[in-house]
This record gives C-alpha cells, sequence and structure tokens, in this order.
C-alpha cells in the first residue's frame, strides 16, 4: 500500500508539481492584467482544483522532509527551510478557511 503512495514524497514529483503551480500562477497573472482581480479568483485562485495542488505540494514538501530525515542535526537548516514553507501554507489555509 505505501509503495503506491511513495511518488507522493518524490523529488521529481515535487518538481512537477512547482512546474505546475508557476504555469498557473503565470496565467493568472496575465489574467488579471487583460480582465480583473475577481476574474484571475474565478478562474483559478479562488477554485478547488488550485486549493488541492497547493494541499499536494504541502504533503509532498513534509513526506519529503521525513523521508530524507531532515529532521537529522547535519540538515537542520535543510529542515528549518522546507519547514517555513509548510508553515507558511498552512497559515494562508488557516486565513483563508477560517
Amino acid at each position: 500500500m505505501l509503495k503506491k503512495f511513495s511518488f507522493l514524497f518524490s523529488i521529481p514529483f515535487m518538481g512537477a508539481l512547482l512546474i505546475v503551480l508557476i504555469v498557473v500562477l503565470a496565467l493568472s497573472t496575465f489574467v488579471e492584467s487583460a480582465y480583473d482581480t475577481q476574474t484571475a479568483w474565478a478562474v483559478s485562485y479562488g477554485t478547488h482544483w488550485f486549493e488541492f495542488l497547493l494541499l499536494l505540494i504541502a504533503v509532498n514538501v513534509a513526506g519529503v522532509m521525513i523521508r530524507y530525515k531532515f529532521y537529522k542535526r547535519k540538515k537542520i537548516t535543510v529542515f528549518t527551510f522546507h519547514l517555513a514553507f509548510v508553515l507558511i501554507l498552512a497559515g494562508a489555509a488557516v486565513t483563508r478557511f477560517i
């Protein structure tokens, strides 16, 4: 069972997710420039698939931190850097949904 979901915590999957995020954010910026902010929110920022993309990124980063043992003393700076991203996404989720 765990073997099926091991791709969720892989570096190539993280790269693919980040490329998708960059493309979506770039296209949303162009939509916002061409039309207005409400249109960009309706097309991308306010959609469930965008929220799911951010959730996948947070799960992936957390899984990679555990898989590659970033919590060890030797890698504590890398752990802190990646933990900051997870906390930023968690804070954004709290702001958005609560």
